[in-house]
Parts: structure tokens; sequence; C-alpha cells
């Protein structure tokens, strides 16, 4: 049974930076300020089950710049009900640039009462923060089938631990 915790509000914020990435930089129609990404997808779990309405975000480990000299967009992508996910930089799942990358993980918890109009966040500060996350991945050319993010609760936190399907 999947960890629920539905997430609308990022799931906004994440499609909101796809849009303006389109339209401010039109990289809908101009390939050539983009620089090349490839398939990327993956399973979060917590506690061994899977998350669903996760979202993931992949902050470079180097800065990637585009052939215009700007900026990527800093890639995302949303877990569904079983946990899995395909990232995305520019388009809905068209995948992650070349590079190391350090993954942020956060989800609101739907079943918690809200306070001051917002959801509690369901997994521990750690994960909101790329530099104490423990979470890496690697892209390569071609299709990048990633390790199993297993995360912690607060209740059974400890170690993190990336580990291969």
């Amino acid at each position: 049974m999947p960890v629920t915790a539905m997430c609308f509000d990022r799931w906004f914020a994440v499609i909101m930076i796809l849009l303006g990435c389109g339209l401010s930089a039109g990289c809908t129609q101009q390939t050539a300020k983009q620089v090349p990404v490839y398939l990327a997808r993956g399973l979060v779990y917590l506690d061994g089950e899977p998350l669903a309405g996760a979202t993931l975000m992949f902050h470079s480990e180097a800065a990637i710049n585009g052939p215009d000299g700007k900026p990527i967009p800093v890639p995302g992508a949303l877990t569904k009900d079983d946990g899995s996910f395909v990232a995305s930089t520019y388009l809905p799942g068209d995948g992650l640039p070349v590079g190391d990358f350090l993954v942020t993980v956060s989800c609101e918890n739907r079943q918690a009462k809200p306070v001051r109009d917002e959801y509690p966040e369901l997994l521990p500060p750690q994960y909101q923060n790329p530099a104490k996350s423990g979470l890496v991945v690697s892209i390569s050319k071609g299709r990048n089938e990633l390790d199993v993010i297993e995360l912690k609760s607060l209740k059974n936190s400890g170690a993190v631990r990336v580990g291969a399907r």
C-alpha cells in the first residue's frame, strides 16, 4: 500500500516551473537553446512503501548552462501512486542532462491537520536540503534506470540509503 500524501501545491509549482521555462526561454520551440536530456526514471519508497505525491528536485553539482549561456531550469519529478517518477527538465518526462545531481524530496502530509493553511512536511528536513539529503544520481547518455530511493520517516529515522532494484 503506498504512502498517501497528495502534494497538489508542489505539483502546481513544478508545472509552473516547466511552463515558465517554455514561456521565458522558448524551450518548447527552440531546441538550440537546450542542452541534451536523457530519460531518467526511478522509484521512491518511504519506510519500505511506495511514496505517492512526492516532489523531487535535481540540483546539478556543477552549473549547467545552455548553448545561449543561460542556466537550465532546475529539473524535477513527481511520484505516482506506485512511487515511480520520470524526471523533467524542459518538458514533462523529457529527462535530465548528463551529470551528477543532488536530489531533494518533499511531500506534504495531507492526512495531518494544516497549520496556517499549510500542511506539514511528511519527510524529515534533511531530505529538503541538497547538501544534507545524501541522495545523488548520476546521469549518462541514453536511458537511465535510477536506483530505488529509500527514505526513512521521522519515526524510523536513520541512515539514508539509495539501493539498487
